[in-house]
């Protein structure tokens, strides 16, 4: 929903935004508030940056994100089931008319199933957090999030990208890559594990 500081929404994962084809297609509201050109799109996670690209479908009023989706799908080790809850922070009344310089910001949540958090914890956090931006004794009130994946696991973030945990990570990354949805499950525990320890 949107509210005084932008704008947010929560997509559960189907198997082929984290598997496969890695298409995410944004809901319609929030298509209102991108850019009316392909443009870059800045996910936030976890005070880490992942560029991924925002495609406008030809002939249609939506897009989705496309190219580096899946390089965060692939870091976060998202499963079906979780949800990501995007916050549109600068999301006005009307469509931005052209990218702004960086690209468009999109800060995530995570609700991850293997946690046991609820669609409606999601969304009431996806409903309110807008709301609470800029507010912490609003902000603990709300549903609180899961952990992302630590650092030493990515390779695909601007961090990451950089070497990131070096040999393994770039292993395990590349076996991510190529599971199927139905295997998921253990390289999320492999990859939180590590931040547990």
């Amino acid at each position: 929903g949107a509210g005084g500081g932008g704008m947010a929404f929560c997509k559960p994962m189907m198997p082929s935004q984290i598997a496969g084809g890695y298409w995410l297609q944004l809901p319609r509201e929030m298509n209102d508030h991108m850019a009316e050109v392909d443009t870059p799109v800045v996910l936030h996670a976890g005070g880490h940056k992942w560029l991924v690209q925002y495609l406008r479908r030809e002939g249609h009023s939506n897009g989705g994100l496309s190219g580096g989706w899946r390089g965060f799908a692939i870091d976060q080790r998202l499963c079906v089931g979780d949800i990501v809850v995007f916050v549109h922070p600068t999301a006005g009344n009307a469509r931005t008319p052209t990218p702004p310089p960086g690209g468009i910001p999109l800060h995530t949540f995570l609700f991850r199933k293997r946690d046991g958090r609820s669609h409606s914890e999601a969304t009431l956090f996806s409903r309110q957090v807008c709301a609470a931006a800029g507010h912490p004794h609003l902000l603990r009130r709300l549903p609180r999030p899961s952990a992302f994946t630590p650092a030493p696991v990515h390779t695909h973030s601007e961090a990451g990208k950089g070497g990131g945990g070096g040999e393994l990570a770039r292993v395990r990354a590349r076996e991510r890559a190529q599971a199927g949805y139905e295997e998921c499950e253990e390289h999320a525990a492999w990859a939180l594990g590590l931040g547990e320890a």
